[in-house]
């Protein structure tokens, strides 16, 4: 164990683990997609406006890991491509502004 704390081994070689900023990010993106199934079935939760923030923020935080990590990690890159395709796919409904709960 001292020598996996100091560097000089490994104990933890999974490479099937993502990155902790792509595994936040689904965690962000699948919270997105349930609120839109949600408000789908007429459970408003969020209002259109607040899902499309959502969105929003979900985009400017995958481009500043982008700029962040663009001449690091290949890997890196292809999975917040992947995340920013899952997301564009997301369909958010037309929520009345009076519906608010």
């Amino acid at each position: 164990m001292l020598d996996h704390i100091y560097g000089r081994s490994l104990l933890f070689t999974h490479s099937d683990r993502p990155h902790m900023f792509i595994k936040e990010l689904m965690i962000h993106i699948d919270y997105l997609k349930k609120e839109t199934v949600v408000s789908l079935q007429g459970l408003i939760s969020r209002t259109q406006k607040k899902l499309n923030e959502v969105r929003v923020n979900l985009y400017s935080g995958i481009e500043y890991y982008q700029n962040l990590f663009k001449d690091q990690h290949e890997n890196f890159i292809q999975n917040l491509n992947r995340l920013k395709e899952e997301l564009t796919s997301i369909s958010i409904p037309m929520i009345p502004e009076d519906s608010q709960c």
